[in-house]
């Protein structure tokens, strides 16, 4: 084999071992959480934030308040459903809906902003607010509140984890893909190197996008998201002798699936499929999954 040759196929394995490295990095360093494990265990952080990291946005709002309905912090009940001749209007989906505010006394500060889109802040127990089915207005403070408090659980921001290494990688893959390149020519024929030409740089621009972002939620956040993972995988596959009421809140994001409906109180069992009736018309929240 001639020199070029061995140059080529040693910048090929170079390449190959710098993506490798780069995807090992990407899952074990840099992604936005941990090895998920199927857990009971309540994440540490409100129904409607969490919501945003496990693509379920749409059902934040109504999943938030199955929550605190079973926790005995708002009382939900619907009053009437919506008429038909509604259907045409600017009203949201869905019937009137009684609420009630009980007690608040151990809410965290970031639900107690998600509390302040239905309630005044200086609210007492036995609060009741009706909110009417055209009454947008209070439909964006609660769309405003969310993402308020989703805002206050991005502000620790990210930390940047072996950002050297990630430079050294990228330098290192462009080279690599330069030398390989030009080996190729030397050696193979103008067909063959063009083949390897686009399949050399389909491998660096990977590596390059792997190490864009060499960056981790801080610990507390990594945590948190860790527990979104683990709580989505024990929705998903709990048995009948394993459902709680107390999780009917996180059920509720995929809208009680399985077993979960069959211990839900009527209030709640009312919440689903409600992803419209809680959001002003014509306002978006598409899924982002960040795990």
């Amino acid at each position: 084999m001639s020199a070029a040759g061995v140059v080529f196929v040693l910048s090929a394995i170079v390449l190959l071992a710098l993506v490798a490295t780069a995807i090992v990095l990407r899952v074990r360093v840099w992604s936005a959480s941990d090895r998920a494990v199927r857990s009971s265990q309540v994440p540490s952080g409100p129904v409607a934030v969490g919501a945003r990291h496990l693509g379920c946005g749409p059902t934040a709002v109504p999943a938030q308040l199955a929550d605190w309905h079973v926790r005995g912090i708002v009382t939900v009940q619907p009053l009437e459903p919506t008429r038909a001749e509604d259907v045409s209007r600017d009203i949201s989906g869905g019937p009137r809906w009684r609420l009630e505010l009980g007690d608040t006394a151990d809410l965290g500060p970031d639900e107690r902003i998600l509390l302040a889109g239905f309630f005044d802040q200086a609210a007492p127990r036995g609060t009741v607010v009706v909110l009417e089915q055209d009454d947008q207005s209070t439909r964006e403070l609660i769309l405003e509140a969310v993402g308020v408090a989703r805002a206050m659980r991005d502000a620790d921001g990210n930390v940047r984890v072996l950002g050297w290494l990630a430079v050294l990688i990228r330098v290192a893959a462009v080279l690599a893909f330069l030398v390989g390149f030009v080996a190729a020519a030397a050696t193979l024929g103008a067909g063959a190197a063009t083949g390897v030409f686009f399949a050399e740089l389909v491998v660096m621009i990977v590596t390059l996008v792997l190490c864009a972002r060499p960056v981790r939620p801080v610990a507390s956040e990594r945590e948190f998201r860790t527990q979104l993972r683990s709580m989505r995988e024990f929705v998903r596959t709990a048995r009948p002798d394993e459902v709680t009421p107390a999780l009917l809140g996180w059920a509720m994001l995929w809208n009680l699936p399985g077993p979960w409906s069959d211990i839900a109180p009527d209030e709640v069992l009312e919440l689903r499929w409600r992803e419209r009736a809680f959001r002003p018309v014509g306002s978006l929240d598409m899924p982002v999954i960040t795990d």
